[in-house]
């Protein structure tokens, strides 16, 4: 179902943008992909832009309508796409490079980022109607302006240059398989392996919740998806995303 359609466009301002659009017409299927060789106003999390060098890497959404999720649970589909996500990039990369999920669902490298997601749900009485997610992944691309220091590539972690139909290949094939598991009633293991994903699982880190500066570990995840921060003074933190800013 994932792929069932695909529209390549050359450039775009924002392939969610273009999708959102197709999608207010009513005359686009489930499953349908929008792919850009060039996104020139990509958006990331909290109103940040994506940046990405015409055909270097790849720029994409998908049409979802996960009717079958309450909306209350909305989050269980950022934990798939991340699972996803992480698991078409680690295909290749080489063994000890270590790939994680920061919550919520930006994909690191070490302690820098390969990939982002964005995700809009468009939600109507209890039903979660559609979902348009966003998918950018850094590819081939060597330099990143200053303003975003910590991004990576795969083609810089394992040393060479990456066919980019390949990495689109294997993104299809992860969706397809953890979209099929969020749609089943043996989903359970979403949420499992999403934290044993997670930057940071384990260990106390820096952190700046709500302007102070803390040092804290990850406990876990409450109900809507916030991040559980619990600081060295025993302190508990429950994060929306603009409550927490992780630092190094």
């Amino acid at each position: 179902m994932i792929g069932n359609k695909i529209i390549e466009l050359q450039k775009v301002d924002s392939t969610n943008f273009y999708l959102e659009e197709e999608y207010s017409k009513n005359t686009i299927e489930e499953g349908t992909i929008i792919i850009a060789r060039e996104q020139f106003a990509g958006k990331g999390q909290d109103s940040n832009s994506w940046h990405s060098a015409p055909g270097d890497n790849l720029t994409l959404s998908i049409l979802l309508k996960p009717q079958f999720l309450n909306p209350a649970n909305q989050f269980s589909l950022n934990e798939m796409v991340s699972l996803a996500v992480t698991e078409a990039i680690e295909k290749f990369l080489p063994e000890e490079a270590k790939i994680h999920i920061k919550w919520p669902n930006d994909i690191y490298v070490g302690d820098r980022k390969v990939a982002g997601i964005l995700i809009k749900n468009f939600i109507s009485g209890r039903i979660l109607d559609a979902s348009i997610v966003g998918i950018g992944i850094n590819v081939n691309q060597k330099k990143f302006p200053a303003s975003i220091p910590n991004a990576i590539s795969i083609s810089m972690v394992a040393g060479i240059s990456i066919e980019i139909k390949e990495v689109f290949k294997a993104l299809v094939e992860s969706f397809t398989f953890w979209y099929k598991k969020l749609n089943s009633e043996d989903c359970s293991d979403i949420s499992i392996n999403y934290m044993l994903n997670l930057y940071r699982r384990t260990g106390y880190f820096p952190y700046l919740f709500k302007g102070n500066k803390i040092i804290a570990k990850i406990t876990g995840l409450d109900e809507y998806g916030r991040l559980i921060l619990e600081s060295d003074s025993g302190e508990i933190c429950c994060c929306d995303l603009k409550d927490v800013k992780f630092l190094l």
